[in-house]
C-alpha cells in the first residue's frame, strides 16, 4: 500500500473500526446499542465514499 493510500484509510478512522471490531469480538456482551449505531451513522458514508474512490482509480490502473 502506498503511502497515499495509507492517508486516504487514515481519513477514514480505519484504526479505530478494528478497534471497534475487536471489542466487539471480544465484548459483545457488553456492548450498548446506541454507541454502535453513532459510527454507521456518522462514519459509514465516508468509509463507503473512500472505498468508491479506491476502487475507481484500482480500474483506472
Amino acid at each position: 500500500m502506498s503511502r497515499t493510500d495509507a492517508d486516504r484509510l487514515d481519513d477514514i478512522a480505519a484504526r479505530g473500526a478494528a478497534g471497534m471490531r475487536d471489542f466487539l469480538a471480544h465484548h459483545n456482551f457488553a456492548t450498548r446499542p446506541d454507541i454502535i449505531q453513532l459510527p454507521i451513522d456518522k462514519r459509514l458514508p465516508s468509509l463507503a465514499a473512500a472505498v468508491a474512490r479506491l476502487q475507481d482509480e484500482a480500474r483506472e490502473h
